[in-house]
């Protein structure tokens, strides 16, 4: 985090200061015992103040960040609540008697929920659960339509994210989206809702209504990519409860992937 990083930097400057004291005062006394020592002693005072003074820096300057890492934190969580809205009501309709409470489930799971599923079919439970977006419309649409306004959300969603807090995103989390917002998977649910696609598909002899005519099933790069996004958010809500009552839930999968017909 830039912060972070900018208050590790000045620490190490800092350190090193004063660990050339340290030679220094040792090395003077070789040559004169007392005036060592009175260096010596000057130095561990000094280190006491910086280091006191410097925790009062650093905490009045993340203060100054709190709000904004919590509202940082809650569009985050957003993405991963969006990206997994989809895939769990593909769970409950082709998998219905699946446990799925953990990334792992999700990651062994994946395959099997696209070779199964149908892309003109619709699904009979529908979640309006906090926190996804009003923007996935799900009910009464087919999965092929459901995942183009699955697409143009989350894109959305992470284009605000970046724009809203450009002045503030660390670089880890900007590369983190644009690696989300660029990845094989978005390109394919992209030409999923093209004319063109399907006529190539006809034409190679592929079932149009297989999900897995449209996404690789053996492709996950973009759900370890949602897991970066979790963990960072997990580090950032850490950060954050150390200055303050966090106001964010993080996402887990046993609390939204629970079937609610069971």
């Amino acid at each position: 985090m830039k912060l972070q990083a900018r208050l590790a930097k000045r620490n190490y400057d800092l350190q090193i200061v004063l660990l050339i004291g340290l030679l220094l005062a040792i090395t003077l006394m070789v040559f004169s015992k007392d005036l060592g020592n009175i260096l010596l002693t000057e130095i561990i005072s000094v280190s006491v103040t910086v280091f006191i003074i410097d925790n009062m820096i650093e905490r009045k300057e993340r203060r100054k960040r709190i709000s904004i890492d919590q509202r940082i934190l809650r569009e985050v969580q957003s993405i991963v609540a969006s990206y997994f809205s989809i895939w769990k009501h593909l769970a409950w309709k082709y998998l219905p008697n699946e446990k799925i409470a953990h990334e792992n489930d999700f990651l062994s799971r994946y395959s099997e929920i696209i070779k199964r599923a149908k892309v003109n079919e619709e699904f009979e439970v529908v979640s309006l659960q906090f926190p996804e977006s009003w923007d996935l419309l799900f009910h009464k649409r087919i999965v092929k339509k459901c995942f183009e306004n699955y697409h143009d959300s989350i894109l959305k969603q992470i284009k605000t994210l970046i724009t809203e807090f450009n002045g503030y995103i660390e670089p880890g989390l900007f590369n983190l989206l644009l690696e989300v917002m660029e990845c094989q998977y978005f390109r394919s649910i992209h030409l999923m809702g093209q004319a063109e696609t399907e006529a190539i598909l006809i034409e190679l002899d592929q079932d149009t209504n297989r999900l897995d005519s449209y996404l690789n099933a053996e492709d996950k790069k973009h759900i370890y990519k949602i897991i970066e996004l979790m963990q960072y958010s997990q580090n950032l809500r850490s950060l954050v409860s150390k200055f303050d009552e966090v106001n964010v839930d993080l996402y887990e999968l046993k609390n939204h992937f629970t079937n609610p017909m069971h």
